[in-house]
């Protein structure tokens, strides 16, 4: 199924027949969830599978937004405490419930191309749930996804029309201009102006490194090297000179290992210090003959 049939197709389902749900079509609706988008890969999300028909009627009684009887119930956690060790006050509050949802979206829309109904529901007493699942400190539940084969297909409901809820470049300015633009305005950027938004990168990225894992900060500073690269220098650009060429491709090509290989990311740190040690010192025997 295509991934756009897959979003429009997909409903609430509120009412599922009796047919419990493969284990098979369990293990790929999971894995749909756990490739879902993830900040700073930090993989938030702990998926509680529930089978069991009295665990499901309990965890029905202290869930009021779950309707209908489903044979599956995947409750989607938040590991809170490892996040904020990892990524700070940010990751702990906001991206943890973001990744979830994520997670939830990619396990709807696995589970309509599968041939199975979903309710994503958050109404439910978090402490309860807990109770019922023997979830640990630090860990919290933030979404129950129930799922079935559904005994009816609701109606798709109303949508508001995308030129009410989309704007082009400038909140309230009409989405629809760009049918009938043909091309963008250039604008002549001087010296000057690519310093002021190197500037502005750096100061934002000071900002909102307060509240990303401590990693970030590394991150940045690279990732500032790379564009200073791109500036014109008046005469040129530096991307023309080979060493920084080839520079910022290594560094382009290894920056994003501060997501998944913490190890890998410090090395190329290294790799990028010896490098430029070893041009400055090329540099300044060639300078003396």
């Amino acid at each position: 199924m295509d991934v756009i049939e897959a979003i429009k197709g997909r409903r609430s389902v509120r009412r599922y027949k009796e047919d419990p749900v493969p284990g098979e079509l369990i293990e790929r609706i999971l894995d749909a969830a756990r490739w879902a988008p993830t900040g700073g890969n930090i993989q938030p999300w702990r998926f509680v599978v529930v089978k069991d028909k009295i665990l499901l009627a309990l965890l029905k009684k202290v869930s009021p937004g779950y309707l209908g009887d489903a044979p599956l119930a995947i409750v989607i956690c938040s590991e809170k405490e490892r996040s904020y060790r990892v990524g700070g006050p940010l990751a702990k509050d906001y991206l943890t419930i973001a990744d979830c949802s994520m997670a939830a979206a990619n396990i709807t829309l696995a589970a309509h191309a599968l041939g199975l109904g979903t309710c994503v529901v958050k109404s439910f007493s978090h402490n309860a749930v807990k109770e019922l699942l023997n979830i640990p400190s630090g860990v919290e539940p933030e979404l129950i996804v129930v799922v079935g084969y559904p005994a009816n297909t609701p109606k798709p409901p109303p949508r508001e029309p995308l030129e009410k809820v989309t704007y082009l470049n400038r909140y309230g300015e009409n989405f629809q201009k760009w049918e009938v633009e043909t091309m963008e305005k250039k604008v002549e950027q001087t010296g000057n102006d690519y310093i002021f938004e190197l500037i502005l990168f750096l100061a934002t990225s000071a900002q909102g490194c307060l509240n990303e894992p401590p990693l970030y900060g590394p991150f940045r500073l690279l990732d500032a090297i790379s564009r200073l690269i791109d500036l014109p220098d008046y005469g040129g650009s530096l991307a023309q000179d080979p060493f920084l060429k080839e520079l910022k491709n290594f560094i382009d090509s290894r920056k994003f290992l501060v997501m998944y290989d913490v190890e890998g990311f410090k090395r190329a740190i290294d790799e990028v210090v010896m490098r430029l040690t070893n041009e400055a010192k090329n540099r300044y025997l060639k300078s003396q003959g």
